[in-house]
């Protein structure tokens, strides 16, 4: 939020400068994906974001909502539950959902091999409500989605022995710091 109002702040500020020319444009295109730790970002070309790696298969965008498309190619059934977010070209956060995180919002049980699709509202941010007051002139691509993120998936494929499975599984092997108590015998000498 912090970050959010000092940006205000300062295209307020650059855009009430009387020096400011036509020239000087505050919104610039990001020259490639956003970047981030916790989000993994995926193009938007014609209106959809394919995606690897993923038992999500699909979004395709609309102005007020995406329709998911899953097909669970791992061995274990799942509910994919995930937080999607949308951004424009400058890299401005434009909505965001939690997907299969309440009962009333679940997602689709897939089992292994089934496919299955969600519509997805999208909350939108405010962003007209934000820039309402200043002088700025909006670019006309400011509210076309061109990245769509995911994060706190359980919908991520893992390749192991040559099989993509879903990483939803908690179930893990002890290491060899980790082995289980078991009577040695004393070794003979």
């Amino acid at each position: 939020m912090k970050l959010l109002l000092s940006t205000i702040a300062s295209i307020t500020i650059l855009s009430l400068s009387p020096n400011a020319s036509a020239d000087d444009s505050v919104f610039k295109p990001l020259s490639g994906m956003p970047k981030s730790a916790e989000e993994e970002f995926f193009k938007v070309a014609d209106g959809e974001a394919k995606i690897e790696g993923h038992v999500i298969k699909l979004f395709v965008i609309k102005p007020q909502y995406l329709t998911a498309s899953y097909k669970n190619n791992s061995n274990k059934s799942l509910f994919p539950k995930y937080t999607v977010k949308i951004y424009n070209r400058y890299g401005y956060l434009l909505g965001s959902d939690k997907v299969g995180v309440s009962l009333f919002r679940g997602s689709p049980k897939l089992e292994p091999g089934d496919v299955g699709g969600d519509k997805i509202h999208i909350k939108l941010v405010d962003l007209k409500g934000v820039f309402k007051y200043t002088q700025l002139e909006l670019p006309a691509d400011f509210f076309t989605t061109e990245w769509v993120s995911l994060s706190a998936s359980n919908t991520k494929l893992a390749k192991q022995g040559g099989a993509d499975q879903a990483a939803t599984s908690t179930e893990s092997k002890p290491s060899d710091r980790e082995s289980p108590n078991i009577k040695s015998k004393p070794r003979p000498q």
